[in-house]
């Protein structure tokens, strides 16, 4: 049995290495294939770090405008709403009004009725 082991033909064992050697030259062309590939991908990763990075900066900086503008807003708001308030007073002043049946012309009754004058 010993014998069988020690006398196999040198091509199989020549066969044998060169398949080997194929086989890892083929391996190691996809490793390095896959670290080519891993690299690239992890560039694309930085880069795209890079790139949130400048959008959450401008998300911020669109966020400080927003508020800024909402408060300008809020302000002119409320100018309005007291012009607002201001012209309905002014517009119940002429609402209150009464027409002279002798003359025809429109005469505006006060908010508070005057006082009667008093007789000396």
């Amino acid at each position: 049995m010993g014998e069988s082991a020690a006398t196999l033909n040198p091509y199989i064992i020549y066969s044998i290495l060169g398949f080997n050697a194929l086989l890892t030259t083929v391996l190691l062309g996809a490793v390095l294939r896959l670290m080519f590939l891993v690299g690239r991908l992890e560039g694309e990763v930085r880069g795209i770090h890079v790139l949130i990075a400048g959008l959450q900066e401008q998300i911020n900086g669109l966020r400080v405008e927003f508020t800024a503008r909402i408060d300008r807003l809020q302000e002119q708001v409320s100018n309005i709403q007291g012009e607002l308030r201001h012209l309905h007073r002014r517009i119940d002043l002429v609402m209150r009004h009464r027409h002279d049946a002798d003359t025809g012309s429109v005469v505006l009754t006060p908010t508070e009725p005057s006082p009667e004058p008093v007789a000396d």
